[in-house]
């Protein structure tokens, strides 16, 4: 199942909030499902936060504009949604997204390992790729990012987002072939 929103970064980053936000919620419909006050407020929030973090993004490396985000990938097998999946040339980035604070690091850094572990082990074209496990979120604390343990993944702060994304590349990009995104989005 194909994620219910996609674009290259800078087509995320270019369109208002408020589209991105009734992409998502009429793609929800589509499916029989309907979108909660609490649901709509957190995706609004989000979005919000991810366009500021992935401007800054390619304000400091314009190459990332062509990367892909998808929001809410419905995940093979368990059929749950990731919030978002970012796809950088030969990189997935699993982005678990936590509003508040009273969410712990280290839960919410398992509950996107988890996900990205369910993409390397049952989704075909994510086999024998890096998928990155990030957690996003208000933390008290954070996780930083080992990328001699890539798969362990990190929990970051949305201010800490786009350096974060931005070392990952840096250290870990370029050991395979890109990703074709449609054949990604559709791939079982």
């Amino acid at each position: 199942m194909p994620a219910l929103y996609m674009d290259s970064m800078a087509g995320f980053i270019a369109c208002d909030a408020a589209h991105v936000l009734g992409s998502l919620t009429a793609a929800l419909a589509e499916e029989g499902f309907g979108s909660t006050t609490p649901n709509t407020f957190s995706w609004q929030q989000e979005i919000t936060e991810l366009q500021t973090a992935f401007r800054c993004l390619t304000e400091v490396s314009p190459s990332a504009s062509r990367w892909q985000v998808l929001l809410e990938y419905v995940l093979p097998i368990i059929g749950k949604r990731v919030d978002c999946v970012v796809l950088a040339d030969d990189l997935i980035y699993v982005i678990e997204y936590k509003d508040g604070a009273s969410t712990s690091a280290r839960s919410a850094l398992r509950q996107a390992q988890d996900y990205a572990w369910n993409l390397v082990d049952f989704h075909e074209a994510s086999r024998h790729r890096i998928a990155i496990p990030i957690a996003v979120g208000a933390f008290r604390t954070v996780v930083p990012v080992d990328v001699t343990h890539p798969t362990r993944g990190c929990a970051v702060t949305p201010g800490d987002l786009p350096a974060t994304l931005l070392f990952i590349h840096e250290s870990l990009s370029g050991k395979s072939s890109a990703i074709e995104t449609d054949l990604w989005n559709n791939s079982r």
